[in-house]
């Protein structure tokens, strides 16, 4: 491996433990269903198709505590992770990018701007104003929509 430049004995970067209850707590905190569309689908008792999504990623320093994450289908946790939708400032509402475009944007996503996004069903679990803050200074893209 030395020929092209690999160094096979070096170790991988170790990388912070994820905590296990962090997505029940999310997912049930939101009655299993997306903050952005309400989708809650179930196979037999299993979740489907949504995700514990962290607001301040957890590769850039954001802790598995439940004030920093949000339930969201695929689609929209994908989305969120490209900065093509966030939530207001008290995070009361969907705010979607000026940036994003194309074919089905409207159905998949800019008929929920301006829309009140899910209340988990928690008073502690209310997204953090620090870590909304975070999402919008480095992963939103643009300015929301008019």
């Amino acid at each position: 491996m030395a020929a092209v430049g690999l160094d096979i004995d070096t170790p991988s970067p170790v990388r912070a433990a994820r905590d296990r209850a962090f997505r029940e707590a999310v997912l049930t905190a939101y009655g299993y269903a997306c903050v952005v569309c309400r989708v809650g689908l179930r196979l037999g008792n299993a979740p489907v198709g949504v995700e514990a999504a962290h607001i301040r990623w957890h590769a850039s320093g954001g802790p598995d505590v439940i004030t920093n994450g949000l339930c969201m289908c695929s689609l929209h946790h994908k989305l969120f992770d490209r900065g093509a939708l966030t939530l207001s400032p008290d995070s009361e509402r969907v705010w979607v990018s000026e940036q994003a475009n194309g074919r089905n944007l409207e159905r998949a996503l800019g008929r929920f701007h301006g829309r009140k996004a899910a209340r988990p069903n928690r008073a502690d679990a209310v997204p953090s104003s620090v870590f909304v803050a975070w999402h919008h200074k480095e992963v939103f893209q643009g300015r929301p929509r008019d």
